[in-house]
C-alpha cells in the first residue's frame, strides 16, 4: 500500500498565494521602473515652453504575461519632437530622450524592477 501524501492541498494553496503576492510584487517593480524612466527622460526633453516636460505620464497595465507600464509624453506634438532630428536642441536635451533612457539605463531599470522581489525573498 503506497504511502498517504498529508498536506499537498495546504502546500499548493501556500504555493498559489506566494505567486499571486509575487505578481503585486512585481507590478510595484514595473511601476517604480517606469517612473525612473520618466524622470529621466524628462530631464533630457526639450523645453520651450514647458508644456512637453509637464504632459510625461505613466500608465500601468496587466496581461496573462504579467504587469506592463506605459510612459508617454501626452503633449500633441511629442511624437514630432522625440523622431524628428533638428539642428538645434538646448544644451542637455535631445531627441529620442524616451529611447537613450531605456538604453542608457538598462541594467538601473532591471534591478529597479527586481528589487521588490528580492526584498520579499529575503523576507
Amino acid at each position: 500500500m503506497p504511502a498517504a501524501i498529508h498536506g499537498l492541498d495546504r502546500a499548493v494553496f501556500n504555493i498559489n498565494t506566494v505567486a499571486r503576492k509575487m505578481k503585486w510584487i512585481s507590478r510595484s517593480g514595473v511601476q517604480q521602473a517606469g517612473l525612473h524612466v520618466l524622470r529621466m527622460s524628462t530631464k533630457i526633453c526639450p523645453v520651450d515652453t514647458g508644456n512637453l516636460r509637464g504632459s510625461g505620464t505613466t500608465q500601468m497595465y496587466d496581461t496573462f504575461r504579467g504587469p506592463g507600464v506605459v510612459i508617454a509624453f501626452t503633449a500633441s506634438y511629442a511624437i514630432f519632437v522625440h523622431e524628428i532630428q533638428k539642428a538645434y536642441r538646448a544644451p542637455g536635451t535631445g531627441w529620442k530622450f524616451l529611447e537613450k533612457v531605456l538604453k542608457r539605463d538598462k541594467k538601473i531599470i532591471l534591478e529597479i524592477m527586481a528589487n521588490p522581489i528580492k526584498g520579499y525573498l529575503r523576507g
